[in-house]
């Protein structure tokens, strides 16, 4: 029976020794790169979007953001495959292939798919961030989220001369019988200023440049850049 035993336990040493041998190589490339899991799934980094082709009547328009920029895009089939994207006081026109990849904006762009089913045809992209925050590395606005109501307080930079000042936001309507006007106050430590604004309107003052870029009843979204 000892002898039995002692052969037993000899054949499973056998086996465990074969099988670390077997599967060294796997092991060592695990403890070596614990993270290709994660490597290897990169494209959970895009955003996803289907975009579908409609009729001139209505849009499918997506947006979305990354850092300080919204990005929107729409898709048509109107004398190829167009992909339009919106940002702020810009916009960009390409006529896209299945498989090509776009850079652009501070954005990657990738056609995951062309394709048509029983409604219409539609257009799958995979979009990322190539620069955190793109309106400010390009243009050095700042972006600047104002509730109605509410007053916002920004510092602005400017790396020319080295020189930040603070300046305050404000936004309320002008309230008539029938309709209302967005106002929108701008102060600083020695003076302030009320203006009536519309969407895509720039006013400049106060040493800075401030543009419109989204308003409604309840919010408004300026950029503002230094002018000095």
């Amino acid at each position: 029976m000892s002898k039995m035993r002692k052969y037993v336990g000899l054949g499973v040493v056998v086996i465990v020794i074969v099988a670390l041998l077997y599967y060294a190589p796997t092991i060592i490339s695990y403890i070596q790169n614990p993270t290709n899991s994660s490597n290897g799934s990169s494209t959970t980094s895009y955003t996803n979007l289907t975009l579908r082709a409609l009729p001139a009547s209505e849009v499918d328009a997506k947006t979305i953001e990354f850092g300080d920029t919204d990005y929107t895009f729409t898709y048509s089939t109107f004398l190829g495959y167009h992909l339009y994207m919106d940002l702020p006081f810009q916009s960009k026109d390409y006529t896209i292939t299945q498989g090509e990849t776009y850079k652009d904006c501070g954005v990657e762009i990738k056609v995951s798919k062309i394709d048509s089913d029983y409604i219409s045809g539609y257009v799958v992209i995979l979009v990322k961030p190539t620069v955190q925050n793109y309106m400010f590395s390009q243009f050095h606005y700042t972006k600047v989220n104002i509730t109605l109501g509410w007053t916002q307080a920004v510092n602005i930079s400017s790396g020319l001369i080295n020189k930040t000042n603070q300046y305050w936001f404000s936004y309320t309507h002008i309230i008539h019988p029938s309709f209302y006007e967005p106002q929108l106050t701008i102060r600083t430590t020695s003076q302030s200023n009320n203006y009536v604004v519309f969407y895509d309107e720039t006013i400049r003052d106060f040493d800075i440049e401030t543009s419109v870029y989204k308003i409604d009843s309840y919010y408004m979204v300026i950029y503002v850049k230094p002018l000095y």
